[in-house]
């Protein structure tokens, strides 16, 4: 098994860990490692590693500040992003300006205006969540990871972005599941499309409460973790 393109450390430094040298488990290890990413990347409602993300769609309130979901922002500025608005794409972004690339938030003086549906019967007033996602955002974003960095990874000799501790978190997961690897709590693959992410049992946090579970995990990932509303 090879390590996936969310996977937040690399099995050498696993290995290194659990102090293995061998490498008749290495398959078994990729596969953990797999799993801990993915629930990192789920328990936090985000994905961490870096990609260029194409057309993701807002809603647009009228406030100032919009949210990009994969963070950092990674575009030098502005004018390397796409924005659209209901498929156009908007020109004038000496309004628009990167506020906080490590917070994903764009700024946009005039406001990220929105579309939404009339009350019927009362024409001046809308209905409460119908803003139509009309606001199309294309940028690079994220950490770059050390399975990214690597030798004929993704981002092949760049410099690794992604945070210790949350690579760290990534690990102390990693080896939780070798450890507990010949228990009755196993682990449980999902086929998503093409891409095979290995999470634990109906992605809950339930995982957290069995026995052994380090506790430093979830608070790092605490950290990191979006508000779900």
């Amino acid at each position: 098994m090879a390590l996936n393109e969310n996977a937040l450390t690399l099995l050498a430094t696993l290995k290194e860990e659990l102090n293995i040298s061998g490498s008749g488990d290495d398959s078994q290890l990729e596969r953990y490692i797999n799993e801990a990413s993915a629930f990192c990347a789920t328990y936090c409602n985000r994905k961490f590693e870096r990609a260029t993300i194409t057309d993701e769609k807002h809603t647009g309130r009228g406030g100032e500040k919009l949210v990009l979901e994969r963070r950092p922002i990674n575009s030098a500025n502005v004018a390397a992003m796409t924005i659209k608005y209901n498929g156009t794409t908007v020109t004038a972004t000496d309004n628009i300006e990167i506020h906080d690339a490590d917070a994903g938030i764009l700024y946009y003086s005039l406001g990220w205006y929105g579309m939404s549906n009339y009350l019927p019967g009362v024409a001046s007033y809308f209905a409460a969540r119908t803003e139509r996602a009309l606001w199309q955002i294309t940028y690079d974003g994220g950490y770059v990871t050390p399975n990214q960095a690597a030798s004929g990874g993704t981002y092949d000799g760049d410099t690794i972005t992604l945070p210790a501790d949350l690579e760290g978190a990534c690990i102390r997961l990693a080896m939780f599941f070798w450890k507990r690897r010949n228990t009755n709590a196993a682990l449980s693959t999902q086929t998503i499309g093409d891409a095979s992410e290995g999470y634990a049992p109906i992605y809950s946090k339930a995982l957290t409460e069995l026995p052994g579970f380090p506790p430093e995990v979830v608070t790092v990932l605490n950290r990191y973790a979006d508000v779900v509303i």
